[in-house]
């Protein structure tokens, strides 16, 4: 199976080229300015601004399946320029969903958790998204126009961490290079959410696939935990010192855009869709220390 995943140098398209082709697949991966790294993966350059370039290069291509993971995930940066977040996260979805149908392929459209108000907990896929923010507006606008191209893409709201790339951390990088050199942090202990590592995502997307899923799912873990409770488990389990780890409010913090309180999303329907419980924070972390052992 011949896999072609838009944004393959960042943080979740790093990752699943990396697991894809340890399996074996045929993987293409799309940058703009950072090759994926990935030694048994293709990487070719390509602006996706410039749709034109990018339809020559997926009709040569011919993929599968394809994963528009690209986006603007600065969710500050979004508010200031959200033409752009529009651009990268609605209308080239858009338009990779129309280029699926005419490669006869899967449309794999990676959504966010971020699409609600924040006042209720374990939102199910049949909650409609109140967006609070310029990023939210955006990433639910691809969400609507994927669908409306190709009814049967699978469309996949998660919020994940892992190994991530010299010029992007993920939320574990961060906490686990600062507690490191010593370094005190603060985590919101008034934000809650349903994380799952990078390893468990691929894999459980890669079964999707062969599952043949289209729709919404949510693709994250199976407990809902605070961001400070998150990097008290994760230090504990990299053995750093969690006295380094303060407790703060988001209130406090001196963001632009308005953020949800609470983005923790129900696995009830994948888990009925795969006949499997979604792994647990504990199998994550675990999974986070093997991986990076063996780096």
């Amino acid at each position: 199976m011949k896999w072609l995943v838009t944004g393959s140098s960042g943080l979740l398209g790093h990752n699943l080229c990396t697991y894809l082709a340890s399996r074996g697949m045929d993987v293409t991966g799309l940058h703009y300015t950072h090759p994926n790294g990935v030694a048994q993966a293709s990487s070719r350059k390509a602006n996706l601004i410039d749709i034109a370039s990018v339809e020559a290069i997926v009709l040569e291509e011919s993929p599968d399946v394809i994963v528009h993971a690209a986006g603007l995930t600065n969710v500050d940066a979004c508010e200031t320029n959200e033409s752009l977040a529009k651009i990268l996260h609605a209308d080239i979805a858009k338009k990779m969903a129309h280029l699926a149908i005419q490669c006869d392929a899967r449309m794999v459209l990676i959504s966010t958790d971020h699409l609600w108000d924040g006042s209720t907990a374990l939102i199910s896929e049949e909650i409609f998204p109140q967006p609070m923010n310029a990023y939210a507006r955006t990433k639910r606008s691809g969400e609507i126009e994927t669908l409306k191209a190709n009814p049967k893409s699978l469309i996949i709201r998660t919020n994940f961490y892992g190994n991530g790339r010299p010029w992007r951390q993920s939320f574990s990088d961060w906490i686990i290079s600062n507690l490191s050199s010593g370094q005190n942090i603060t985590a919101f202990n008034d934000v809650f959410y349903t994380p799952i590592d990078l390893f468990h995502l691929s894999v459980l997307l890669d079964l999707m696939i062969k599952r043949d899923a289209w729709g919404i799912y949510n693709l994250v873990g199976r407990d809902r935990i605070s961001k400070y409770e998150f990097a008290v488990r994760l230090a504990s389990v990299f053995s750093l010192d969690v006295n380094l780890i303060v407790a703060g409010k988001i209130a406090d913090a001196a963001m632009l855009a308005s953020r949800p309180y609470d983005m923790s999303l129900s696995c009830k329907k994948i888990e009925k869709f795969l006949g499997q419980k979604m792994p647990s924070l504990d199998a994550c972390l675990a999974s986070l220390w093997k991986n990076q052992a063996a780096n």
